[in-house]
């Protein structure tokens, strides 16, 4: 995360890492809890000629990530549910840490997102019947209007091609209205990114490119 310099990434990462944690170690303690103070009591006692349900069975770690993960989302079946007076407790701190972690990473990520360019976040999915070229550099918009008038020439039969461009950059007024004409609006995908980012790469599949084309001034 550190090395693709990705704030959005990093704060996805953040918060499911983070919530993803909280669950394990609730689950782990409510385990550790329900089994050693109300479980297996019975259990003994059971096996020690008390009259206790002969279905009791000491809970499994899966059991309480599903008891966990229901009662977060507020299904709530009531098939599971803490016993003892340290299960209520431990889930009563579960609860309020998830309350304080949870609406700070999500408006983090409300941040970041709103941050994030929308050509930042553009993958090019590729067409199978369709070849591409990956253009590269900065030159002035007329010269990538020509190229594209040029690309797209009926004359030239490249009516099966779509161009990907990526900048470092947003793109400019002038860039902009070139892409918004109708002959280039879905031939032509706008990517911000750099050709020296291995992730940029492949979200251009530069892997699959007819060509890379490099313009400059």
């Amino acid at each position: 995360m550190k090395r693709r310099n990705m704030p959005l990434g990093r704060a996805i990462f953040s918060l499911a890492f983070e919530a993803s944690t909280l669950i394990l170690i609730f689950a782990s303690g409510m385990l550790i809890l329900e089994n050693r103070y109300y479980l297996k009591p019975l259990i003994e006692q059971k096996e020690a000629g008390g009259d206790f349900d002969h279905g009791l069975k000491l809970f499994v770690f899966h059991d309480l990530i599903y008891y966990t993960v229901v009662t977060i989302t507020s299904t709530g079946y009531g098939d599971i549910s803490p016993h003892t007076d340290y299960g209520q407790i431990l889930f009563i701190m579960f609860f309020l840490s998830l309350m304080v972690v949870l609406p700070s990473r999500v408006q983090e990520l409300r941040k970041m997102s709103s941050l994030t360019s929308a050509f930042g976040r553009v993958v090019y999915k590729g067409d199978k019947v369709k070849q591409h070229f990956l253009v590269l550099g900065d030159c002035e918009p007329a010269a990538i209007e020509t190229f594209f008038s040029e690309c797209f020439h009926v004359d030239h039969g490249a009516q099966d091609l779509e161009i990907v461009i990526l900048r470092d950059k947003e793109p400019d007024e002038k860039i902009n209205a070139i892409l918004k004409k109708p002959e280039f609006d879905q031939k032509v995908i706008y990517i911000k990114g750099s050709p020296l980012n291995r992730q940029d790469l492949k979200r251009c599949l530069t892997h699959k490119a007819t060509c890379c084309i490099i313009m400059s001034n």
